[in-house]
């Protein structure tokens, strides 16, 4: 199971329990119920992805200060899908789901003092693509995605509509870990 979202899938899961019990739907409860869709479909085309050696790698590697590489892919790829809901995008759902999740397959901890990682935020994004092409078949929408996502550090702009979803859910991601570690630092000052 994805662990970030553990305790609003059991809150879910009792709101739709209540649910077929004949109970009455609020507006939170609603809410919830897309939240256990949208790890449903997280886990329909990214389960495999998801329970690999190199994702579980991503859990020991720190990402924006207050995650890890593991929780910024999943986070990317549940907000992905629930952009694409939220505005009737039009999207291969399977594409966009693991694109998203390999993102930032790059695999290594880029905080360390080494030389090749000096132009992490130029590079990663083709070392990512790289890694995921030994480990996973891509489509070429898959391929896009993970190559792209930092446009426009990364000249070269995202193709598919899928690709866009992904650049800007990351972009969305990155600010929130990072105002996440400000907040955090300022409270403990």
């Amino acid at each position: 199971m994805i662990q970030p979202y553990k305790r609003e899938m059991i809150i879910t899961r009792n709101y739709i329990n209540d649910i077929d019990k004949g109970r009455v739907i609020t507006m939170a409860q609603r809410q919830l119920t897309k939240v256990s869709n949208i790890q449903d479909i997280l886990m329909k085309h990214g389960s495999d992805i998801i329970a690999s050696e190199g994702m579980q790698t991503e859990k020991n590697l720190v990402h924006h200060r207050t995650t890890n590489v593991y929780m910024h892919s999943v986070g990317v790829a549940y907000l992905s899908v629930l952009l694409a809901q939220k505005f009737r995008l039009d999207i291969n759902e399977r594409e966009l789901v693991r694109g998203a999740l390999l993102h930032d397959y790059f695999l290594y901890d880029w905080h360390d003092p080494d030389p090749s990682h000096r132009l992490h935020g130029f590079s990663h994004a083709k070392t990512a693509l790289r890694n995921a092409s030994k480990d996973f078949e891509l489509s070429e929408v898959e391929k896009d995605i993970i190559v792209k996502h930092m446009f426009p550090l990364n000249v070269k702009a995202p193709k598919y509509r899928e690709s866009k979803i992904v650049c800007v859910a990351d972009k969305l991601c990155a600010i929130c870990e990072m105002m996440s570690y400000k907040y955090m630092k300022q409270a403990k000052e």
